[in-house]
């Protein structure tokens, strides 16, 4: 299932990182990831085997979202978001509002 979409904190994109999604409804885990660009678009895929394969597989999901600015041993804001997610249907497009996040 293709999955595009935007981060946004309120109003405005995200200047790039990362997502990281944890399917909550399959006892097998997927790695499931997207670099975010400097102006918060997305596209999921799926590691599979070592192979990176365009979407994800259908179903609940997690979204943590984790800031391009690391600097190792400054603190990141790593935003784990409040609100599940749900994967159908061949064409997905979602908005990740940060600002609603716990």
């Amino acid at each position: 299932h293709a999955v595009k979409g935007k981060v946004v904190d309120g109003s405005a994109g995200v200047k790039g990182g990362s997502l990281s999604l944890q399917i909550m409804d399959d006892p097998l885990p997927h790695v499931v990831v997207a670099e975010v660009d400097s102006t918060g678009q997305f596209e999921l895929v799926t590691i599979h085997q070592g192979k990176r394969i365009a979407g994800v597989p259908e179903g609940k999901y997690r979204v943590v979202y984790t800031p391009a600015t690391f600097v190792f041993g400054e603190n990141v804001k790593v935003v784990t978001l409040s609100e599940i997610h749900d994967i159908r249907g061949p064409q997905n497009a979602l908005t990740l509002d940060l600002s609603k996040s716990q």
